[in-house]
């Protein structure tokens, strides 16, 4: 065990956190890769009361793991992560990737760790779905969904899906169409 791992064991042991050096570096990964938190409420998860010497160590290994490629962009900003993906996409020959704002299971109801959709596009919307392409990207809400979307952050490209007599049109078959496609 190396001096930083029993430096930052010995941090979590005196603020009666339940971690360990190797948990709380996985946890980090983690952090490190969802969307950009605007607090440090994570902080809480690790401790309840981190001291000084804790939180320091904590938000500077957030700050590495950030930094670092490991799985996770540099920056961690919207045009890192859909490079990122469409390079992945070109590894495995894949032409489109379709992102539901949906969970795994297709619920409506998306918990803090299936925010995909937020993650790639920044999009915190109600419903919607991103759909990659390899040289094209956009956002599909509902209407009411984008204005308040602007306010908060711009992703690639967003659109509200075109209603029909059936309803909504099917949102793959509008990214090939030229009248949808971003300029």
């Amino acid at each position: 065990m190396n001096k930083i791992t029993k430096n930052l064991n010995k941090l979590l042991q005196d603020s009666g956190s339940s971690y360990n050096a190797t948990s709380v570096e996985a946890l980090i990964q983690g952090i490190a890769a969802a969307p950009i938190a605007i607090d440090d409420e994570w902080l809480a998860l690790v401790s309840e009361a981190p001291s000084v010497g804790l939180k320091t160590a904590l938000l500077s290994m957030l700050d590495e793991a950030a930094s670092s490629n490991c799985g996770l962009d540099g920056e961690r900003t919207q045009a890192n992560r859909i490079a990122a993906l469409r390079k992945q996409m070109s590894e495995q020959q894949v032409d489109g990737f379709i992102v539901p704002r949906c969970d795994a299971h297709q619920g409506e109801y998306v918990s803090l760790n299936s925010e995909r959709l937020a993650w790639l596009t920044g999009f915190t919307g109600s419903a919607g779905m991103a759909i990659v392409l390899k040289q094209k990207a956009a956002v599909f809400v509902e209407r009411d969904a984008i204005f308040a979307h602007r306010r908060r952050r711009r992703p690639p490209s967003i659109m509200a899906a075109p209603k029909t007599a059936c309803g909504t049109r099917n949102m793959a078959n509008l990214a090939t169409e030229k009248k949808y496609q971003k300029p």
